[in-house]
């Protein structure tokens, strides 16, 4: 998969139809966040993420209307 993590995030608020001025996704994988700018940048085969492995998606809510 080519996607960034930041992409994978935008792609979940975008499917709930969230957008990120309201809400944001923070991911984890195997207890370990990945909301660190730099990470988000870097795509799951760049992570060494392996294929079936579990990615959990959380909002936060941030504001907005």
């Amino acid at each position: 998969m080519s996607d960034t993590l930041e992409t994978i995030a935008n792609t979940i608020l975008a499917y709930i139809g969230i957008t990120n001025e309201i809400a944001s996704c923070d991911l984890t994988i195997f207890n370990q966040n990945y909301n660190n700018p730099s990470k988000r940048e870097k795509t799951l085969h760049q992570l060494s993420i392996k294929n079936d492995l579990t990615i959990e998606a959380r909002l936060r809510w941030i504001g907005g209307r």
